[in-house]
């Protein structure tokens, strides 16, 4: 045999299975087995621990062997026979071989089970510790339980612990060392807890529990740790402490009975009901398709408006030029004419660029007296406005006796605005 390949393990169904460090093989050793010489190695080792009891099968090891076959050549020369052992070739020849199927008889534990057992089996000891045994409220206490010894410590569970309801708890943070052999797994695994005391006073945690299953006596074995007793004095002060490293297991209302009780009118819902199906959920389904498509309307036209800058700036022309009136006015009451004629004129020129859609480069009398007339304005009301134009400009630097009453201007150009308005829809 040169080699092998392909090999295919076993699944282990049925056990918790654990790798011991297996060297690589290079070489076979000499085995009498039966009174035949074979050549032996180890591939793998596991340590298996059964998860159920009854028969369990282990699945057969699968390898291709590859073997050298000599390979001898013809000759009808009888003088070359001697020669024929140095000449010979040699082929590869693959032979797939796999072990029998191993049945494991598991036992079942004995019914009379400690209340504390969790499973743990093997041959352990149990040490517990805490780090003080006075503290002021809110002041962090670590409680340490160490198990060691052969056995299953992979799996095994926290031990349980009773503690004053007055303290908080995390998480224990786990550790260890565990080391595989051929005899079991051998080493320890740490539990520490985090205990918080909320509030002042002597308390009591009761001696730590611990049972496991001892498979060489056959019989349940129970470990009690001593009791620890703490002093938790008062704070001066409020104080905040910083945890890192642990989770939070649970909240709990600290020295109270009664969390809550339920007051008023409770609606009940039956359990694993959903909403998807129901009355509510297809109205609300609807509904929710009809709004849809009434924003998706409003929304497009209102896109669709905005873009059409002649027809917006068309629409907000009156209201501009009211704007501006608006201040003209403020400037009248104020008998500050300048201000009031150049508020008039921007106003009158603001409106026919916007209703007009006259660019303001190239507005001017001419060009919205020939705009006005295509639109097939009044000729009276063309002279109108272009009167008022003119009566603005000459009022602007015209004094004050010669010029027309500011009331009188205003009044005009709001009614001509207002006719200009009607015919320019």
């Amino acid at each position: 045999m040169s080699g092998f390949e392909d090999v295919k393990f076993p699944s282990f169904n049925g056990f918790f299975k654990q790798d011991i460090e297996t060297p690589p093989l290079r070489t076979l050793e000499r085995e009498n087995v039966n009174d035949q010489i074979y050549g032996t190695g180890v591939l793998q080792r596991v340590v298996l621990f059964p998860q159920r009891s009854g028969e369990i099968y282990i699945d057969p090891v699968e390898l291709v062997c590859l073997l050298q076959q000599r390979v001898r050549k013809s000759t009808r020369n009888p003088f070359d026979s001697f020669f024929d052992d140095f000449f010979d070739s040699y082929r590869s020849v693959k032979k797939p071989i796999k072990s029998p199927t191993v049945k494991i008889i598991v036992k079942s534990l004995p019914e009379t089970k400690p209340a504390g057992f969790k499973g743990a089996v093997g041959s352990l000891k149990m040490t517990a510790s805490i780090d003080k045994t006075e503290a002021i409220e809110n002041d962090a206490i670590s409680l340490k339980v160490n198990i060691s010894g052969t056995g299953n410590l992979k799996i095994l569970e926290a031990p349980s612990i009773h503690f004053p309801p007055d303290f908080e708890t995390y998480d224990p943070k786990i550790s260890g060392k565990i080391t595989n052999t051929t005899s079991g797994s051998t080493g320890s695994k740490n539990f520490e807890y985090l205990i918080i005391p909320r509030h002042a006073g002597n308390y009591r945690i009761p001696p730590i529990e611990f049972s496991y299953f001892d498979p060489v006596s056959e019989s349940y074995k129970t470990i009690n740790s001593n009791e620890f007793n703490i002093n938790v004095k008062k704070a001066e002060k409020e104080e905040t402490t910083i945890i890192s490293g642990f989770s939070k297991e649970d909240i709990r209302l600290l020295g109270s009975d009664i969390r809550f009780i339920k007051t008023g009118r409770i609606k009940l819902r039956q359990k694993d009901k959903t909403i998807f199906g129901s009355t509510f959920f297809i109205l609300g389904y609807a509904g929710a398709l009809v709004l849809f498509f009434v924003i998706f309307i409003f929304y497009r036209k209102r896109i669709k408006r905005r873009t059409n800058m002649i027809l917006v700036k068309n629409r907000r022309a009156n209201k501009v030029a009211r704007k501006r009136l608006k201040i003209a006015r403020s400037y009248q009451k104020g008998k500050n004419r300048e201000k009031f004629y150049e508020e008039i004129l921007k106003a009158i020129w603001g409106y026919l660029s916007d209703k007009l859609n006259i660019p303001v480069s190239k507005l001017s009398k001419e060009t919205s007296v020939k705009i006005l007339k295509e639109y097939k304005i009044e000729e009276s009301l063309i002279c109108q406005i272009v009167e008022l134009i003119d009566t603005c400009e000459y009022a602007q630097y015209a004094p004050a006796e010669e010029s027309a009453p500011l009331a009188t201007v205003y009044e005009n150009t709001l009614k001509i605005i207002s006719k200009f308005e009607q015919k320019l829809k």
